[in-house]
């Protein structure tokens, strides 16, 4: 409640990718090496950085995400359309989607990621009011909120609630160091309707 008795709705940011859509990036890799590996083939964030050592090959490969649109071939992780949905429709919520369109290595020519982006939650997402999805070059430490749900703990800052959504390259960090941040774990979109009570 504010200073006149009403409500104000919790601030909820939002990861787009490995938290809400999930695949097109491995989907690309395997594409241009020929390969057939999955998510829990890898450990990292980064999975370029497993499986290609030659520097020259990985700058072709980020020019070649650049080249095809990787959203083309994502997925979405399970609820989250219905729940996004009904998170949006809230109240008690006022959501953003904050996600970068950033690849550090090629990072001067990353505009055409924002215009993917911009182009998928207009087609797939709709129900998204304007101004609600934010691109950020990076650094999503501007961005305060009540609740944050992200795959990276890395971005999660000070926040009532956190939740890490989890991730091929997060699995494995164990339940101690997440309850010491503070930090909830969810498997899906139907467990944070579960946490936040939609």
């Amino acid at each position: 409640m504010n200073d006149k008795g009403l409500m104000v709705p919790k601030i909820v940011i939002i990861d787009q990718d490995e938290c809400i859509t999930t695949g097109g990036w491995i989907y690309l890799l395997n594409e241009f090496l020929g390969t057939h590996y999955k998510e829990e083939d890898f450990s990292s964030y980064c999975v370029e950085e497993e499986v290609i050592s030659d520097p020259k090959v990985r700058d072709a490969f980020y020019q070649y995400i650049l080249d095809h649109n990787m959203y083309s071939h994502a997925y979405f992780l399970p609820g989250a359309i219905p729940v996004l949905e009904k998170l949006f429709k809230s109240t008690y919520y006022r959501p953003y989607i904050v996600t970068s369109y950033s690849i550090p290595q090629v990072f001067e020519k990353c505009g055409i990621l924002a215009q993917q982006k911009h182009d998928f939650f207009l087609k797939y997402m709709p129900f998204i009011p304007p101004g609600r999805v934010q691109l950020s070059s990076g650094d999503k430490s501007v961005f305060k909120g009540d609740v944050r749900i992200d795959d990276l703990v890395k971005h999660m800052y000070d926040a009532e609630l956190k939740l890490l959504m989890t991730s091929f390259h997060n699995k494995d960090i164990p339940d101690t160091i997440l309850q010491e941040q503070g930090i909830t774990r969810v498997g899906d979109w139907y467990d944070v309707e579960k946490v936040l009570k939609l």
